[in-house]
């Protein structure tokens, strides 16, 4: 009897095998193979973005009609503008740049089809809020007390709604530079940066016109110096410098180019 329950016992054990096997990979989808990367870009100037890392996004989603409600899905952008994905399936996507201190014009998503095996490449035009351009002085001196940010914001044309709310000045350690990673400022833990609200007072040099204050302080080269060089909690050495500015509307800020310089 033993023998009988053996034999009778054996094509399920090969059919287990057979069922489990990596040869019979029957009910499984192929791995993804596929992907995208781009870029985007200034539309008024061709230059690149200036943006903190992670503070803007790239949404898609894949149009597939075996998906009758697909989900959204998002690329964090680094801070140059570019953006990358891998690991996604062939198919037929949507992509969409949001969330950052810029305006897409074309508002519409744009169709792209992936292929297996293949990276495809996807540039889109933005336009930021603000540009900035700055420079520190090159007699910057922690005894004299006297680094000052010589800088001019400049607003895009097609930037007609969005108001400047607030300007920052930072200085850290690092060429990694926004709002969130700065220097060691000793006073209460604060890191290294100070902002300026536009508005018109006696110190605000130029002078901003009453009437309105934000389109004073656009278009005109204006210089901060910074308060006191002994809070920041850095001795004399090479530091990188930042300006940023931030609109009424949204929670981001374009910045300037990081600024590498030596404080004598």
């Amino acid at each position: 009897m033993r023998t009988i329950k053996l034999i009778l016992a054996l094509p399920v054990v090969a059919l287990l095998y057979i069922g489990c096997s990596k040869d019979h990979n029957y009910d499984n989808y192929d791995a993804p193979n596929s992907g995208i990367s781009g870029k985007l870009i200034d539309a008024e100037t061709g230059d690149s973005l200036e943006l903190r890392l992670n503070a803007g996004t790239v949404r898609y989603r894949q149009i597939d009609a075996r998906y009758p409600a697909p989900v959204d899905y998002d690329i964090p952008l680094r801070s140059n503008g570019s953006f990358s994905a891998t690991n996604m399936f062939a198919g037929t996507y949507t992509f969409v740049p949001r969330d950052g201190a810029f305006k897409y014009p074309d508002v519409n998503p744009v169709n792209v089809e992936l292929r297996p095996n293949e990276i495809a490449s996807v540039n889109f035009k933005v336009i930021p809020y603000y540009r900035i351009s700055a420079s520190i002085n090159s007699n910057a001196s922690a005894a004299a007390n006297n680094v000052t940010f010589t800088y001019t914001i400049n607003k895009s044309a097609a930037n007609t709604t969005d108001i400047l709310q607030e300007v920052i000045f930072m200085v850290g350690k690092y060429a990694r530079l926004d709002e969130t990673v700065s220097g060691e400022r000793s006073q209460a833990g604060l890191i290294n940066n100070w902002i300026v609200t536009p508005r018109a007072t006696a110190t605000t040099t130029p002078p901003i016109l009453p009437a309105d204050p934000v389109a004073g302080f656009t278009g005109v080269q204006r210089t901060f110096t910074i308060p006191l060089w002994a809070d920041t909690g850095l001795p004399p050495g090479t530091y990188y410098f930042r300006v940023g500015v931030r609109t009424v509307a949204v929670g981001r800020y374009n910045y300037s180019k990081v600024i590498k310089a030596t404080i004598n």
